[in-house]
């Protein structure tokens, strides 16, 4: 098979490794990005051998099969680092990260991240300034870190506004709003959860539009019962004093 004959159908296995990769037909996917690794390794096309190396750890991330995951990432990593494809480099550590996020590697995950970050603010990426900004917030996050969380999602939430992302603006307001009825910011967490609400309406996501609802009404909720036993519990206080006069 000739050369090009070897790269076109390589292509052809990439996309259709893809297809079944977002049906989450990941058997499938993981044989097709396979076939295509080995044909991109055969002819010597490094770009394409990362781009097949980044589908499949993401194919075993979508598993849980996190140690596959980040070998390959960091082989891919390595790869767009070595060719100098700085957009490809970015993704692979934000990919990185993720894992070892999903894996409670905090620390990790953080460095990964905020390189990550760096990359992108370095040639002007401006969405994916956006996903490293949230996926650090994700970690502060869980570190119970509340303010940096705080303000490096709203600087997220402002990214993927000016871009018109609406997905990732509702998944951050989400998130943002999750940070505030942590805090016991209440008000603040019922108007995100409405808007996020709204943005996923809006997109067509009726099921997560309704999850932000009740997230609202439950935090509403809450609220209403706490403000109840401190007026009932304020009541309660008044008795003895009275009585004693």
């Amino acid at each position: 098979m000739r050369l090009w004959n070897k790269q076109f159908r390589a292509a052809d296995l990439c996309g259709l490794a893809a297809v079944h990769r977002l049906r989450g037909e990941y058997r499938e996917a993981i044989n097709l990005y396979s076939e295509a690794l080995q044909i991109h390794t055969d002819v010597g096309d490094r770009r394409e051998r990362a781009q097949s190396l980044f589908g499949l750890a993401e194919v075993h991330q979508f598993q849980n099969k996190c140690s596959k995951a980040i070998n390959m990432y960091s082989e891919a990593l390595q790869i767009f680092t070595d060719i100098g494809d700085h957009a490809e480099r970015a993704v692979s550590l934000w990919g990185l990260a993720q894992v070892h996020r999903f894996q409670q590697e905090h620390s990790e995950a953080r460095k990964l991240y905020s390189e990550s970050l760096q990359v992108y603010t370095d040639i002007g990426h401006t969405i994916g300034r956006g996903y490293a900004l949230w996926g650090l917030a994700e970690v502060h996050q869980a570190l119970h870190e509340y303010d940096e969380a705080t303000q490096l999602y709203s600087e997220a939430i402002q990214i993927f506004t000016d871009v018109g992302d609406k997905y990732w603006r509702a998944e951050t307001l989400m998130s943002l709003a999750k940070t505030g009825q942590t805090q016991g910011h209440s008000e603040e967490a019922i108007s995100l959860y409405t808007e996020a609400s709204e943005v996923w309406e809006d997109i067509g996501g009726s099921g997560r539009a309704s999850h932000a609802l009740k997230s609202a009404a439950h935090v509403r909720k809450t609220l209403q019962e706490a403000t109840t036993v401190s007026a009932e519990t304020f009541k309660d206080g008044e008795d003895p004093l009275l009585s004693s006069e």
